[in-house]
């Protein structure tokens, strides 16, 4: 397939392209020498190998896109777009973002995560644009040829010419302030990562409707903390717009490689973050009211030494009554079809272990295309201690569609 002037491999997440598959489909077989920096930035998030018969390519739980000097790499999920447009949506706090027309509307069929964000990204941008863009004062200063606002004597006096302006300072209502800057940066940035046609030519139509009101600025922290500062009442509709900023300026997020004075070469999300922080939505949203969930929050034991500590971390704690009831881990990995990392169960059997309330039942959740569960026993009778670990497999769709009702939902815990 091509995508504008380069080959795209469309590869699933925790799979391997093998360099027979790739020189048959792609006839591609070389790495170039620019090629290798990019590989060496992303060696854990996806691994591509120059192999004697050819290049080989691993997938892990990143999705997104890397952009070689001859091709590129689209690193696609499971679940289908517009589920991963949900979760994202719910995982961050996109409220009221409704996308299903777009995803149709645009054929993102074959989408990468870039183009999803971008998706995202265009709706909440085009409906603030056409609600008007927030104006605010600004000061300026110049020389005019009227008097406008305060008339600047230090400079008049030092003005030897013989012009017939003055330097005045006024106020003046603009569009051209931070809170319109970040939206144009991050359109820039993401017309750059973009594959679909009908989308990139979308988001050009608004760039350019928008630059001709407001400057043009690098997209950085920065400026975003800036556009934050201004937030009140009255720019409410831009928060959707600048979460997503964040998650593109987030590097625990997003993974934008590259400078800020070239293309980006690559777009990667980790789905392990992702599954992590929507579950947390999830348990939040569809608990009973009495049961509180506490994430990423350390265990009351520590492993210790003479003068270190560690903490126990699990990815959530579910209280009643103030009471530790239960712990519960997020892993984003194919435990559908291959073994439980003994990892894994060391790691919840600690957790299970590190408290001064007896839980004798840790939870490990992971993604699957059927609800089903497996049981693993820690007995050890002369100590009266006995762990389950119950690794759960939780179908994402189905916990998506879980979230749009109100009743409460438990089924998930044995």
């Amino acid at each position: 397939m091509i995508m504008g002037n380069l080959k795209t491999v469309q590869i699933s997440e925790w799979t391997k392209l093998k360099a027979e598959e790739l020189k048959r489909k792609y006839n591609i077989f070389q790495l170039s020498s620019p090629d290798l920096d990019v590989i060496n930035k992303i060696e854990d998030k996806i691994i591509i190998r120059q192999l004697s018969n050819g290049i080989e390519i691993e997938s892990n739980s990143y999705v997104g896109v890397v952009k070689l000097k001859d091709f590129q790499i689209i690193i696609s999920p499971k679940i289908s777009n517009l589920n991963l447009a949900k979760m994202i949506a719910i995982a961050y706090n996109l409220k009221s973002i409704e996308i299903q027309d777009k995803f149709s509307q645009l054929a993102v069929t074959d989408a990468s995560i870039s183009d999803i964000i971008s998706l995202i990204f265009l709706k909440e941008a085009e409906k603030v644009y056409y609600e008007g863009l927030r104006k605010r004062y600004q000061e300026k200063e110049e020389a005019i040829a009227s008097c406008r606002g305060k008339i600047n004597f230090n400079k008049l006096a030092k003005n030897s010419s013989s012009s017939v302006t003055l330097p005045c300072r006024y106020q003046e209502l603009t569009v051209d302030i931070e809170e319109n800057q970040i939206i144009l940066a991050a359109l820039k940035l993401l017309l750059s990562n973009t594959n679909n046609r009908k989308l990139k030519k979308k988001l050009n139509i608004l760039f350019s409707k928008i630059k001709d009101e407001v400057s043009l600025k690098p997209l950085s922290k920065e400026l975003l903390s800036k556009a934050l500062n201004n937030s009140d009442r009255l720019n409410n509709n831009y928060k959707n717009l600048f979460k997503l900023v964040e998650l593109l300026l987030s590097k625990e997020d997003f993974n934008l490689l590259g400078g800020q004075n070239r293309d980006f070469p690559g777009f990667l999300l980790d789905m392990n973050l992702l599954f992590e922080r929507f579950l947390e939505k999830y348990f939040k949203k569809k608990l009973a009211p009495d049961i509180k969930v506490k994430a990423q929050n350390s265990l009351e034991n520590k492993f210790k030494s003479a003068n270190l500590s560690y903490n126990l971390i699990p990815d959530y704690q579910f209280f009643e009554a103030g009471k530790l009831v239960k712990i519960a881990d997020a892993k984003y990995k194919n435990y559908q079809l291959k073994k439980v990392s003994p990892a894994d169960l060391y790691q919840l059997t600690a957790y299970a272990l590190a408290n001064k309330e007896k839980i004798d039942k840790i939870y490990l959740f992971y993604p699957s295309s059927r609800m089903e569960s497996k049981t693993f026993s820690l007995n050890n009778l002369a100590r009266e201690i006995e762990v389950e670990i119950i690794v759960q497999g939780l179908k994402i769709e189905k916990l998506l569609d879980e979230m749009e009702t109100k009743n409460f939902n438990l089924n998930i815990f044995n």
